[in-house]
């Protein structure tokens, strides 16, 4: 029920059970402290505070308790150390990506550790493992929007085997309006006079 209040931002319900368990000498267990955190970062916008309880949740779960969302607790890790860190430094990215492995241990189907681990790979030019993460993503019935702007900016960077796969995915963001819009615009008129020059040139 907590979880449902939270992701609603019903923060004196959720004020009110946490206290309820807390004075039922509950308080401490995984799964409550797990949504005290989720309060601390999402109301309080407290993300150090949030950041320590989530580090201290995940040393339990390393040493066996059990918490049904491991993976979110590992993403979490991730988005806050992420802010934190240089994403642009190799030995920091190295760092996000070895928290996002933990949180795959737990649910290797995880969507959001799998888009930030692809975006991870993508900046280490890791193309063909961001490729394929973004690959799997883009076939599940609800992904992010930005799936189809990763695939295209990877497929646009060789464009002589690529370009229509590029041309694809700009226009498949053309048609989810209200994303990148402008861009994919641009992007699909260069790909579609560089693939009719090419068109021309092989008749000459």
């Amino acid at each position: 029920k907590m979880r449902i209040l939270i992701r609603n931002r019903v923060w004196q319900e959720v004020h009110s059970i946490l206290d309820f368990l807390k004075a039922h000498n509950v308080g401490g267990e995984a799964p409550v402290v797990w949504c005290e955190a989720l309060t601390i970062e999402l109301e309080q916008k407290d993300e150090t505070l949030a950041l320590a309880k989530y580090k201290e949740l995940a040393e339990r779960v390393e040493n066996g308790e059990s918490l049904p969302w491991a993976a979110e607790l590992y993403y979490r890790i991730t988005e806050l150390t992420g802010k934190q860190l240089d994403a642009r430094k190799p030995e920091d990215r190295a760092e996000l990506l070895a928290i996002l492995e933990k949180g795959l241990t737990h649910d290797p189907e995880d969507m959001d550790c799998l888009d930030y681990k692809a975006w991870l790979l993508k900046r280490d030019e890791r193309i063909d493992e961001a490729l394929a993460i973004y690959l799997k993503l883009e076939a599940l019935p609800r992904h992010y929007l930005t799936v189809e702007q990763n695939l295209a900016e990877i497929y646009y960077k060789d464009l002589y085997k690529n370009a229509d796969k590029a041309l694809h995915y700009y226009r498949m963001m053309q048609e989810r309006s209200g994303f990148g819009l402008k861009r994919a615009k641009v992007s699909c008129a260069a790909l579609d006079m560089r693939m009719q020059a090419s068109v021309t040139c092989s008749i000459c």
